[in-house]
């Protein structure tokens, strides 16, 4: 047998065995037709629109049974086992939820692109043109072939921009060779920290760096035999560059002001580089940093809440507006609404006397959609874009998103984006030279993405019937639907279960001990099971409160799965899920959100942004979230609110509660916080996805 034919053999065999993998996992050794059908009925329980049935019936009705008819085969591969493995993997991914049902049919679109011209033009422009989820789709349907190597190498490519841990490993495999440069130099420039703690131990790395001939690469590489690398590495190129030295650097760390100068400057120079590469130097990383630069201010802030303004924030007196801005988007989740104002204004007023477009060009809008999703989130957009040319805004704004709402971009990256965008254009509609100018771009934005792509399409319209005003009946419905959570819904079982996850720092110990205050012994029993608590009230509903213990023994992970379990093996059912924490621990409560919980509670500074994560589980949920600091001293006023209502078998009514609790709340602290709170009907965004998604 010759060599070629040996190959093309084993890649048959490869194909064959992934084949029967797929198929026993997610297809149950279906037949190409039973396969076919089963996808197409799951897809038609979710009603979307006419589109989306029209490019379904399309793809299972028509062309598949065409392409089986026709005989088609790939290097040999007939098409039914191609087609058995592309519905074997989209039902994979669908119920991974690496990718919602609207995006399947821009898959099968694609699929049908690749089998027309992979013989006769480059697959770059498509692979560019389509996120990691989708891809990997269609690099299974094609495994073991040619194609699927090539499409494969592309799926890791994207993943590797994705996940940047898995850098280090990947880079010293001989299939990506030709890549390597480019992938050091992203590696380097998304996480030089991680670069620098890999390099004395990875060969691979090692030897790509004695390769490389990128300066930046290189500029950060001399820094691995320096400690305390954080604040020293936005300066690598300088250093690198001779305009700064490694001991300058140092001595400016020592003093905030003197390194927030330095650092503002360095980030707006290398951003307004006509080098691209220069200028997308270190930003992720970067986009991390200015966080850790913005707490040097807007910790000493904090700390002074109830001081009179003038000692509050004195340490902003004479920054520039540059500095005043890189604070505002670097510190947008550590302020409070009272000293996010207070410095907003103080840069609003110190902007005008050069005007607001002026400042922006300058800076070459650096930020920009970040910083209208915070001054969204604390209020003060239309104070803002009254400043701005309303044109000039739409410009801008048609720009991002473009660049951020696209067919290229994965489900999740989509609807988060999406939902911080509808709720500034939601701000838009009051602005009609801005708003009729971003109607036209919304329209030719629509028409140049990919038709098949559903959720891209339907997310424009939406944008569109935003604008229109058109979309505030749906919202409106959305919102009446989602003013009252029915005790009922919360009463699984017969009872209702309320699970709370405490963390092991400081921060949960004192939460927890705040939220035992709200559990009189007078109205609830209490059973101590060593890591975990259990609450039972002796009154009204049956209702159990699960409480893992902060610092136990056996850690806060052990503990909350220990405590999951006796939920279980009672035979209770959670309806009451709550996060206490902060926000670097959100992530990993989200993973053990049930799909029972009706009610989720997001107490953690910033858990607004991670509402995407409880419509995975239950996209009916009531999602209680703040857009800012979260505090046990609203938390559990807003909680035990809750707990009485449902108690009383009363059904919670949320404007209600929320006009209480602002009543209730009478210091400036307490009152300040609050005001970042969100009721489940009150966030514009979460009304925006679900009409989306048609939730």
């Amino acid at each position: 047998m010759l060599a070629g034919e040996l190959i093309l053999s084993m890649r048959k065999m490869i194909a064959f065995i992934l084949l029967m993998l797929v198929c026993s996992v997610s297809q149950g050794q279906l037949s190409y037709q039973d396969a076919r059908q089963k996808l197409y009925s799951r897809l038609l329980s979710t009603p979307i629109g006419p589109n989306y049935l029209r490019l379904n019936d399309y793809f299972f009705n028509k062309a598949c049974d065409s392409l089986v008819k026709a005989g088609i085969q790939v290097d040999g591969d007939p098409i039914e086992s191609i087609l058995l493995r592309l519905f074997g993997m989209t039902e994979l991914e669908l119920d991974r939820r690496n990718i919602t049902p609207l995006r399947v049919p821009s898959v099968n679109m694609f699929f049908l692109e690749i089998l027309r011209t992979y013989k006769v033009k480059p697959l770059r422009g498509f692979v560019r043109d389509i996120g990691v989820n989708r891809l990997r789709i269609l690099a299974n349907a094609f495994v073991g072939l040619p194609l699927g190597d090539t499409l494969q190498m592309a799926v890791s490519l994207k993943e590797a921009q994705a996940f940047h841990q898995r850098i280090p490993a990947l880079i010293g495999q001989p299939k990506y060779e030709r890549f390597s440069q480019q992938i050091l130099s992203y590696f380097v420039s998304e996480e030089p920290e991680f670069y620098l703690r890999e390099i004395n131990k990875n060969e691979a790395l090692q030897r790509y760096t004695a390769a490389s001939t990128d300066q930046k690469v290189l500029a950060v590489h001399s820094l691995k035999d320096v400690q305390n690398t954080t604040r020293i590495i936005p300066f690598s190129l300088a250093i690198q560059e001779g305009r700064m030295t490694l001991d300058s650097v140092r001595m400016l760390s020592e003093k905030p002001r003197s390194y927030l100068a330095a650092y503002t400057k360095e980030v707006f120079d290398l951003y307004n580089s006509e080098d691209s590469s220069r200028k997308n130097f270190l930003s992720g990383f970067l986009n991390h940093q200015n966080a850790e630069v913005a707490k040097m201010f807007v910790g000493p802030i904090n700390q002074l809440h109830e001081s009179a303004d003038r000692e509050r924030y004195y340490v902003l007196r004479g920054l520039t507006p540059q500095e005043l801005y890189l604070i505002m988007v670097g510190g947008s989740a550590e302020f409070y609404t009272s000293s996010f104002t207070y410095t907003f204004n103080l840069w609003l007023k110190e902007v005008e006397k050069q005007g607001i477009d002026s400042f922006f060009n300058g800076i070459n809008y650096y930020e920009f959609g970040k910083f209208l999703n915070v001054t969204s989130g604390y209020g003060l957009f239309r104070k803002f874009i009254e400043k701005m040319d309303q044109n000039n805004f739409a410009r801008v704004f048609s720009k991002y998103l473009a660049t951020n709402i696209n067919s290229s971009r994965t489900d999740r990256q989509l609807i988060v984006d999406g939902m911080s965008c509808s709720e500034i254009l939601w701000e838009v509609r009051g602005f009609p030279e801005a708003r009729n100018s971003l109607l036209a771009s919304l329209t030719e934005a629509k028409a140049k993405q990919q038709q098949a792509d559903v959720l891209v399409q339907r997310m424009y319209t939406s944008f569109s019937h935003i604008l229109q005003d058109s979309l505030e009946g749906r919202l409106k419905a959305i919102q009446d639907e989602y003013n009252v959570m029915a005790v009922q819904r919360l009463k699984l079982k017969d009872t209702i279960v309320q699970v709370g996850l405490f963390y092991d720092d400081e921060d949960g110990a004192s939460s927890f001990r705040n939220y035992l205050s709200f559990l009189p012994e007078s109205s609830w029993s209490r059973e101590d099971r060593g890591s975990y608590m259990v609450f039972r009230s002796k009154t009204g509903n049956p209702f159990y409160i699960f409480l893992n213990k902060p610092n136990s023994e056996k850690g806060e992970l052990a503990a909350q799965q220990e405590m999951l379990a006796a939920v279980e093996n009672e035979g209770l059912q959670i309806s009451y899920f709550t996060h206490r924490g902060h926000s670097y621990h959100l992530l990993k409560s989200l993973k053990l959100l049930p799909q029972s919980s009706q009610i989720v509670y997001l107490g953690s500074c910033g858990g607004y942004n991670e509402v995407y994560k409880v419509f995975e589980a239950n996209p009916d949920a009531h999602i209680i979230s703040t857009r800012n600091v979260g505090s046990r001293f609203i938390n559990d006023p807003i909680l035990s609110r809750i707990n009485q209502k449902a108690i009383a078998n009363e059904n919670i009514p949320w404007n209600e509660i929320w006009s209480s609790l602002d009543k209730s709340f009478t210091s400036k602290n307490t009152r300040d916080l609050f005001s970042a709170y969100i009721p489940p009907n009150r966030y514009i965004g979460i009304m925006f996805i679900r009409d989306v998604l048609n939730f």
